[in-house]
């Protein structure tokens, strides 16, 4: 909204020049006038001062209009809290506050809202979802913290994506589909693959997207038109696919080993793993951690020259089932949980990773989300 900028001008009594006490303008020549007028009223003043004719001077100051200040927005305020959402295999989701300030864990939520074990976790400001392999999603309201309702899924639901207002889903069937998170209808649906779609990464734009399933296919995807826009036959069916932060390359992971593309579709580059990876993430650039089997954290990295290992960490007992990361300016922090039901909070540092806080529940963790509020 504009505002008219008030000009600041000097007024004087009766619209024009004040006269000395005892001269009229009448018997001021001609020639004075001028040369008053040309001098501004400072100058008529002082010229009549010289002169001894100026006894007074009545000047009216000009009224200070009173401006309004606009209050000064502050920016968004700087999110201290980690949000961690889990999913069990006996059917639960329960919700914790993490503060690094304190290094305490702070329990919100714990419920069983599905029949069968939790496949999925997706968060956001507004919302929690949960897919499960009774093949429903349950929808959480965020700051209520309270269930707002279901919805129905085809297939157990593998990946759930929330971009924008709008759910992405992958199943079990093969089927993606992309619901409309103001009323959870189904507002595209396809037949991605022939069989269980194993993993979907999304680029950095949100609109590009690779899909991964057991019918050895990967396929990119333009969510922009809903259209296929690449597909490569593979040997084997991968089990994970990740984008690289920049979305420049994508990893595929398959049971023992990695394989590196360019956005053209061509590999530029391959190492072996030690043993299976059940989860992967990307914590820089360049930097992919991976959650094996063993229990083991493992850091490579990853360019279009190289596919490396650059440390292990022994970080559980058992397989590690899912990894979160959560970024939010400077802040930075991986949750890993495993099958034994234990869960590791990590601060991240460029490319380090250190254990801030654990917990054991002796529960089956099988999905993990977490967020920065």
């Amino acid at each position: 909204m504009s505002r008219r900028r008030s000009q600041n001008r000097m007024f004087v009594v009766g619209g024009g020049f004040v006269p000395p006490v005892g001269v009229s303008i009448a018997e001021k020549d001609e020639a004075e006038v001028m040369v008053e007028a040309a001098g501004g009223l400072k100058g008529i003043l002082k010229k009549r001062k010289e002169s001894g004719s100026v006894k007074a001077a009545v000047v009216v100051e000009p009224v200070k209009k009173k401006v309004k200040t606009e209050k000064v927005k502050e920016g968004p305020k700087e999110r201290e809290t980690l949000r961690i959402v889990l999913g069990t295999y006996d059917s639960c989701v329960a919700g914790y506050d993490y503060s690094p300030v304190t290094n305490k864990l702070a329990p919100l939520f714990a419920v069983k809202p599905h029949t069968g074990y939790i496949s999925g976790i997706a968060l956001s400001d507004k919302w929690i979802l949960s897919g499960a392999s009774d093949e429903t999603i349950s929808i959480f309201a965020s700051k209520k913290l309270k269930e707002v309702g279901s919805c129905g899924s085809e297939g157990t639901p593998t990946t759930l994506s929330l971009i924008k207002s709008n759910l992405l889903v992958s199943s079990s069937t093969g089927v993606l589909q992309i619901l409309r998170t103001s009323d959870w209808m189904t507002i595209w649906k396809e037949q991605a693959h022939k069989k269980r779609i194993n993993d979907l990464s999304l680029h950095s734009s949100g609109s590009l997207g690779i899909t991964v399933g057991d019918d050895g296919f990967m396929k990119l995807w333009d969510f922009t038109n809903c259209k296929l826009v690449l597909q490569i036959k593979l040997k084997k069916s991968p089990n994970l696919v990740n984008f690289t932060p920049s979305g420049d390359l994508y990893v595929l992971c398959f049971d023992t080993y990695l394989e590196v593309f360019n956005l053209k579709g061509n590999k530029v580059t391959e190492c072996k793993l030690p043993t299976e990876a059940h989860c992967a993430t990307f914590i820089s650039d360049t930097s992919l951690l991976l959650g094996l089997e063993d229990g083991t954290l493992q850091l490579y990295n990853v360019t279009e020259s190289e596919c490396k290992l650059v440390w292990k960490k022994e970080a559980h007992t058992a397989r590690i089932r899912a990894l979160s990361f959560a970024t939010d300016e400077n802040k930075k922090a991986l949750v890993s949980v495993c099958s034994a039901g234990s869960m590791v909070i990590w601060e991240v540092d460029r490319t380090t990773v250190t254990e801030v806080k654990r917990m054991n529940q002796g529960c089956r963790f099988t999905a993990v989300s977490a967020l920065w509020k």
